[in-house]
């Protein structure tokens, strides 16, 4: 698969008492606790929390209990913008963005397409009596 940076996926199965380290390599590292539970910095994190680390340290995980963890990150892809749904480096293509989704040029779902949500700068449509 073509990447646009260097990046990185682990998927991690700890034993109880298994120490592991997650290397500063990267600046932009995350873990997801898939099952089971780890400590991190001395706080214990369970199933279905997503932690986000700072770059430049090694982060020490200990399994407290069996468990799954998958690891992410990578360089960073530059600056983003954000609006509402809309992520792009271009403040142009996120303008060109909200021009398509307010005239309907985006395809949606073939079965969440009934209702038009509207930007949030945008009045929403008058009520229908």
């Amino acid at each position: 698969m073509k990447t646009h940076s260097p990046m990185f996926y682990v998927h991690w199965e700890l034993e109880t008492g298994a120490v592991a380290g997650l290397p500063a390599e990267y600046p932009d590292r995350a873990a997801f606790i898939v099952s089971g539970a780890v400590e991190v910095d001395g706080a214990r994190h369970e199933a279905g929390h997503m932690l986000v680390f700072s770059a430049g340290e090694t982060v020490v995980f200990t399994a407290l209990e069996p468990s799954i963890v998958m690891l992410l990150g990578g360089e960073p892809l530059g600056e983003r913008r954000l609006y509402w749904n809309f992520v792009s480096s271009s403040a142009e293509r996120i303008e060109q963005a909200k021009a398509d989704w307010r005239a309907g040029r985006f395809k949606l779902p073939p079965h969440d397409h009934d209702e038009f949500i509207p930007l949030p700068e945008d009045p929403p449509p008058p009520a229908m009596s």
